[in-house]
């Protein structure tokens, strides 16, 4: 589908990209779980949407984008030894963005996947009334909201 709606419309500037909305509660729990053993830490994040930035991750991102043409921007931190201490303002901040959909956390031990956000899907139940509400704007907006919490 978002292929779909990105080819509608090549020449506006804009393109789709539809992320995992994860809890950050899951990436720290595998960072506790697994701390000493982590040999890699890789962030994968989309190019940020239309609102204006507010974290630090997203500025960064944004003007890679602006400047460079970047669609997404992967970030890796390596640590031969499992020696990684993801506990960082930064790495929270990243964390953050990922978690608002704006990309993928995933935390390695050698070849190992020990977290990956993009399977660690939150999810939200709705009820049918919601959805057929949602066919008018006000209706939208609230379900809006609620699917992500504001």
């Amino acid at each position: 589908m978002v292929h779909h709606i990105n080819t509608q419309n090549p020449d506006s500037g804009w393109e789709m990209a539809a992320n995992t909305v994860s809890d950050s509660r899951d990436f720290w729990s595998a960072v506790k779980e697994h701390k000493g053993t982590i040999t890699d830490l890789e962030f994968t994040f989309v190019s940020p949407n239309i609102f204006k930035s507010v974290s630090e991750t997203e500025k960064a991102v944004r003007r890679l984008q602006e400047e460079n043409g970047a669609q997404s921007t992967t970030i890796r931190l390596h640590n031969e030894q499992g020696a990684l201490n993801p506990d960082s303002e930064l790495v929270r901040d990243h964390v953050s963005y990922v978690e608002r959909g704006g990309g993928v956390a995933v935390l390695k031990k050698g070849n190992r996947t020990l977290f990956n956000s993009q399977e660690k899907a939150k999810s939200v139940p709705i009820e049918e009334s919601a959805v057929e509400a949602a066919k008018e704007p006000a209706g939208l907006e609230r379900l809006i909201r609620r699917l992500f919490g504001r």
